[in-house]
This record gives structure tokens, C-alpha cells and sequence, in this order.
């Protein structure tokens, strides 16, 4: 299956920047970041909160936006973003949480609590994840304020 991938989203440079993915399920992983890479991105993918944690501390690279899954081994998504507004080198960094399970209702409440934030729905649709960096990146998608 990944030759299958590989030929389906052809791999392009990192001309548009570094994003950290954070999801428990490696296919989803895979998956993501072969499309990222497709069109542009540099991206670093780890299962679980720890090793994100240790990404977004340790590594030399500038995140331009972080996707986290809402549910992760060792935490959740919700937990991670707040973890990263306190970070002063991360704080305005734009972050996108994916789930299958919050309810539409409840994406407002997120977006309210964490600053910069964006909440989509699993299964993801490339094109709808695409266009929702490119809005988090533009700064048109969310507030910036906090």
C-alpha cells in the first residue's frame, strides 16, 4: 500500500514550511503526511504526547502549524494545545485538532478556550485539511487574540 501512496501524492520540497503532526494511529500518520509532503510541506509525525512535547522543545525546526489528534497516548489534543499557548516559542503557532468524536457543538467551545485554534472532523478530506492550513496560515481562519 505505501508504493500505492507514494505514487499517488508525489513528493514535492518543503518550500511551504514545517508542521508537526500528532496522531496515535500510524496509518492516519502516513496517510497525512504523505499529502502534506505532496504539496509542499515538511512534516514531522509522532504518535504520542510525549514525543510531540519533546518536538516542540528540543527540535531546531520552526513549526509554521501543529495537527494534533484529539484523542493521543499519553493525553489528548485539547491538553497538548494548552500545553503549547504556554510555551512562549509556540504561543501564536496556529494549531488544527481533528476528531471522531467531538460534536460540532462542542468545536466552538475549543476554539474559545484555546486561542488560534482550529477543530476538524475525522475522516479528514485532503482538500478540506489543505484549505484549513492555508486559512490558519493566512490568519483569516482564527483568532489570534489572547
Amino acid at each position: 500500500m505505501s508504493n500505492f501512496l507514494s505514487r499517488l501524492f508525489k513528493k514535492k520540497t518543503g518550500k511551504c514550511g514545517n508542521i508537526l503532526i500528532v496522531d496515535d494511529e500510524p496509518g492516519i500518520l502516513k496517510v497525512l503526511t504523505l499529502q502534506l509532503e505532496s504539496v509542499g510541506y515538511n512534516v514531522t509525525g509522532v504518535e504520542a504526547v510525549e514525543s510531540a512535547i519533546a518536538q516542540i522543545e528540543n527540535s531546531k525546526v520552526k513549526f509554521r502549524i501543529f495537527i494534533f489528534d484529539m484523542m493521543l497516548v499519553g493525553g489528548n489534543g485539547l491538553k497538548l494545545a494548552k500545553k503549547v499557548r504556554k510555551n512562549k516559542k509556540t504561543a501564536k503557532t496556529p494549531i488544527i485538532i481533528m476528531s471522531g468524536a467531538i460534536a460540532p457543538s462542542k468545536f466552538e467551545k475549543i476554539k474559545a478556550e484555546i486561542p488560534n485554534c482550529e477543530v476538524i472532523l475525522k475522516p479528514l478530506k485532503a482538500a478540506e485539511l489543505k484549505e484549513l492550513i492555508e486559512k490558519c496560515l493566512r490568519g483569516d481562519a482564527i483568532r489570534i487574540d489572547k
